[in-house]
């Protein structure tokens, strides 16, 4: 009878360690998995093209200024808007001569750490992306070649230009790398869920926990949105209903490039809707229920792509989950600025 009971306490022992070594285990998975959403300190930016408060003051004049559109009726800010998150509320843009595009207009919003830049990545440098608006017949409307013409009619430009670039000419990569120094300023804020990374266990609610737990548990979401910016900076076909192939415009032979668009940043997401590069989901509800249904089946879809089979409560902690991503900034004159040192 004693030696049943040393093998019992032997027995529950032995669970106790295995328990405790499984917690502690979890609690370093946790860990290792909450670093990898840190916020930077800095923003990478090329070393042909470094930030001064001066150019990126006149990177600021120039995103705000309608001359940049051939009949001087738009400006950068007109489809980025600073009080809508740096997109607008439309479906899809709209051009000078009132053309719709077929895509939804993409925030600015920590774009500075981007690898390649438009939903289909076919620009590689953000200094090229600022570009194409100004340019594009069914954008901005600009004859590029007589812009830095027109900006040098302009005295206060022409001095602005001077004190930055230390010539008397403008220039068209000047101007393209002045508003690319200003559009690495435009950085999402410090949310909630930032706080309780760093360790404030307050900071989000038992709700946004367990949605948190399901976003990189069960719902699979961090396949695809991961790291800080929860955006894997990859491209996939998620099975949206559209005949837009997306990155497949650039990758023809790319079989997953088909109907492929870049993973959107979550950060600051329940502000910019309506969502899709379409903006064929109004809210983030339908978001949610859209990744419950079954996709379009298609050769290209992402094998990330899972229909879930989500409770109701699930679906709203997932939903408060996402809006802890939400900073408390709101407008322009809250943008941070990070520089790499």
């Amino acid at each position: 009878m004693k030696r049943r009971n040393q093998i019992v306490i032997f027995a529950v022992l032995a669970l106790l360690v295995i328990l405790t070594s499984h917690r502690a285990s979890s609690a370093n998975d946790d860990q290792i998995n909450l670093h990898s959403f840190v916020r930077p300190t800095s923003v990478p930016y090329p070393a042909f093209n470094p930030p001064t408060d001066e150019k990126e003051l006149l990177g600021k004049l120039l995103f705000f200024d309608k001359r940049l559109s051939g009949a001087n009726s738009m400006s950068c800010a007109s489809c980025h808007q600073p009080d809508h998150r740096w997109t607008d509320r439309r479906q899809f843009s709209t051009g000078e001569t009132g053309s719709l595009r077929p895509r939804r207009t993409q925030t600015l919003e920590d774009v500075g750490w981007n690898r390649l830049f438009a939903r289909d990545g076919r620009i590689e440098t953000l200094e090229g992306f600022v570009l194409g608006p100004i340019a594009h017949a069914k954008e901005m409307n600009q004859a590029l070649e007589l812009l830095p013409k027109e900006l040098s009619a302009d005295a206060k430009y022409k001095n602005m230009f001077k004190t930055v670039f230390g010539v008397t000419s403008i220039s068209l990569d000047q101007i393209s790398m002045s508003l690319a120094a200003y559009v690495r300023t435009i950085s999402s804020g410090t949310s909630r869920f930032d706080r309780w990374v760093a360790g404030q266990k307050g900071a989000l609610s038992p709700s946004e926990k367990a949605g948190f737990n399901l976003f990189v548990g069960k719902a699979g979401c961090i396949s695809c949105h991961a790291g800080w910016r929860f955006s894997d900076q990859s491209f996939h076909d998620i099975g949206i209903k559209t005949t837009d192939r997306g990155r497949g415009l650039i990758a023809p032979d790319d079989r997953y490039m088909q109907f492929a668009f870049k993973t959107p940043s979550l950060r600051n997401v329940a502000n910019r809707g309506p969502f899709m590069h379409d903006g064929s989901l109004q809210t983030l509800p339908d978001v949610i229920k859209f990744y419950t249904e079954s996709p379009e089946s298609r050769p290209s879809l992402s094998p990330q792509r899972q229909r879930l089979d989500l409770t109701n409560q699930e679906k709203v902690n997932l939903f408060e989950f996402i809006n802890s991503l939400t900073d408390d900034s709101y407008r322009s004159d809250s943008i941070r600025v990070h520089r790499q040192q």
